[in-house]
């Protein structure tokens, strides 16, 4: 438990002073670049799921689909981590 706390206090730390907002910038372009995106994929699609039939923009298809890829690889990537802490854990004990 403390471990945890450990890492959690150490993610919240601020960084030290940086001489130019690296991450505002590239949050900045990126938000550019999808905003871009979402203007030139602007068409409708149809997609037919378990008799189902959906009509969307397909940016709105892509960035759906890039999100739940997202939430599962994250899942996925906590998963691994916890049973890693657990392996960890009882091979001190053992």
């Amino acid at each position: 438990m403390t471990d945890e706390i450990h890492e959690i206090e150490e993610y919240l730390e601020p960084e030290p002073e940086q001489s130019f907002p690296w991450r505002l910038l590239i949050f900045g372009l990126l938000a550019i670049v999808l905003l871009i995106f979402i203007l030139q994929n602007f068409e409708d699609v149809t997609l037919d799921f378990l008799g189902w039939e959906f009509t969307m923009p397909e940016a709105f298809v892509i960035l759906l689909t890039a999100v739940i890829s997202s939430i599962l690889t994250w899942m996925g990537i906590a998963i691994s981590r916890r049973r890693k802490k657990q392996r960890n854990a009882s091979s001190r004990s053992a």
